[in-house]
């Protein structure tokens, strides 16, 4: 059986409305233009179900591991990249602690931006034991060591520029490192 068509509008912060319907059409004409000329009654289903998904998503709250809370409080967040999964499976055995495992695959990673540095913050705030052991990211390759070299003034500015979009000095200088 199908899936029931059910007129969604969801109200998302800042003022976004997702629209179901909408999201249904534009999705449709989008894998139009990729050539799926003929869409079966399968693929509508499919193409709801997903709409549906996304609606629902946009819809929920986000999960913040709260200071203190844990390791798998963090993992079980929403705050959870490459770079910070990567620090966690290196430095949670340093602590004895057992990483939890994640949807994420264990590759190498480093903060590439303010949102990925705020990401592995998110991991030393959450997890307060790893912070001893972040010396050892030095061992990953030469951004990881120049980032634990420099991670306090790092951090300094990223708590300087929280409070905007983007953090441009913070990008700046992250960008310096990874080229030195």
């Amino acid at each position: 059986m199908g899936h029931a068509i059910e007129i969604k509008h969801h109200a998302v912060g800042d003022g976004l409305h997702i629209e179901q319907m909408r999201l249904v059409t534009e999705i449709l004409n989008l894998l139009k233009g990729h050539g799926a000329m003929t869409v079966q009654p399968r693929h509508i289903n499919a193409v709801i179900a997903a709409a549906n998904l996304i609606c629902d998503e946009f819809g929920r709250a986000d999960q913040v591991a709260a200071p203190g809370s844990g390791l798998v409080a963090w993992a079980c967040s929403d705050r959870v990249g490459m770079s910070s999964v990567f620090m966690a499976r290196r430095l949670a055995p340093l602590a004895g602690l057992q990483f939890p495992g994640h949807r994420i695959p264990d590759e190498p990673a480093y903060p590439y931006d303010p949102s990925d540095f705020g990401r592995c913050m998110g991991l030393l705030d959450a997890v307060p034991e790893l912070r001893l052991h972040i010396a050892k990211m030095a061992e990953y390759g030469k951004v990881w060591a120049a980032y634990v070299e420099h991670w306090d003034a790092l951090e300094t500015l990223y708590k300087e520029e929280s409070i905007g979009e983007n953090a441009p000095k913070l990008y700046a200088r992250m960008k310096e490192l990874q080229r030195a």
